[in-house]
């Protein structure tokens, strides 16, 4: 994947993004950059998951303060689609019965991605230093019921899905 550049619908985002009570990060262009990497790279380590992602953005299926049930952060999206997929239940009832949210979350992520993944790895790295990850700060005031028609935080995450899909498509061609 190229370096990430803001591109003129980012800058058009960040414009929105200022107003939002739900945006509590990014307050600048760098800040938006360093998101948009961080979920770049969070797309490229499980490929498989984007389009079950994109699914819980476009149907108000995302809670940024949460690591369980059918409606959680963006990690929970992912572990839940990947634990579909896999036919792992006892990962899924794990990720749904959240005892101690991190940790759960990184106990998921390395039975469904493996230890060496880069998924698990920048997750387990971000909870040993007691910070949520850059992009699930950034969904954090999210919650079920939010749209990305109307809620900016979600509305570039849609877009970011897009335009990501369309890159890969197009290195697969």
């Amino acid at each position: 994947m190229p370096e990430i550049v803001l591109t003129t619908e980012d800058m058009e985002f960040f414009e929105k993004l200022k107003t939002s009570e739900k945006n509590k990060c990014c307050k600048t262009l760098e800040d938006l950059r360093a998101i948009k990497c961080e979920f770049y790279t969070l797309m490229n380590s499980c490929p498989e998951e984007v389009a079950d992602l994109e699914n819980d953005i476009a149907f108000a299926n995302i809670d940024g303060r949460s690591y369980a049930s059918d409606c959680g952060c963006l990690y929970n999206s992912i572990a839940r689609a990947r634990a579909d997929k896999l036919g792992d239940l006892e990962t899924l009832h794990l990720i749904e019965c959240e005892m101690d949210g991190g940790s759960v979350m990184a106990t998921a992520l390395r039975s469904l991605y493996g230890e060496n993944s880069k998924i698990y790895n920048k997750f387990n790295e971000d909870l040993a230093s007691d910070k949520l990850p850059l992009i699930e700060q950034f969904v954090e005031e999210i919650r079920s019921g939010d749209y990305p028609e109307h809620e900016p935080v979600l509305g570039v995450l849609d877009y970011w899905i897009r335009d990501w899909k369309s890159k890969v498509i197009k290195e697969n061609l």
